[in-house]
């Protein structure tokens, strides 16, 4: 049997996803451009703003590139990738200026907010972006301090907001089943 409801959801959903993807890109790629400027008047270091700017122009490429019709279908993935590019960019600062235990390395909520709450992806997938956020900001510093503690200090600090935005992400989602059912 046909389940029409069914239908409508995933159909709400794609047209959603779609509307908000390409919302937080136009939003997000000239914010971290701008946000370029901050590494620079806190550190004066030109590598700074070049990483950022690196990271950007790779975010516009995907941008642009979402508007092709292979792009179109695979919004979610190109997103994620760019939202990827934007972590790896910022946390690449903070260890190019060993900017450990700063403001700079406690951005997880901020970054990941942005994430969860624009994107109406699956909570399975919020979470697993949400985890490979906090490895992607902790492993390197990790790596360059020699003190693997880190990790683990850092799945503790993050657990709290990660669990509040996840819980977010659900009700998003029971809301959208809600009103399409």
């Amino acid at each position: 049997m046909y389940d029409h409801s069914s239908e409508s959801l995933e159909s709400a959903r794609a047209q959603l996803l779609d509307r908000r993807a390409r919302l937080a890109m136009l939003i997000g790629v000239p914010l971290f451009a701008l946000n370029s400027l901050e590494p620079w008047f806190d550190f004066r270091d030109p590598s700074t703003f070049k990483i950022q700017l690196g990271a950007d122009f790779l975010m516009l490429c995907l941008m642009c590139f979402s508007y092709t019709p292979w792009g179109s279908r695979h919004k979610l993935a190109i997103f994620t990738t760019g939202y990827l590019i934007a972590v790896a960019g910022y946390e690449a600062v903070v260890c190019h200026e060993r900017a450990f235990n700063t403001a700079y390395s406690d951005g997880f909520p901020t970054i990941f907010a942005y994430y969860s709450i624009l994107i109406p992806a699956t909570v399975y997938r919020v979470g697993a972006v949400g985890i490979a956020t906090i490895l992607l900001t902790s492993i390197p510093e990790a790596l360059i301090t020699h003190d693997f503690g880190r990790v683990a200090s850092a799945i503790g600090s993050d657990a709290t907001p990660f669990v509040i935005l996840l819980c977010g992400r659900h009700v998003a989602n029971t809301l959208l089943a809600r009103e399409c059912v």
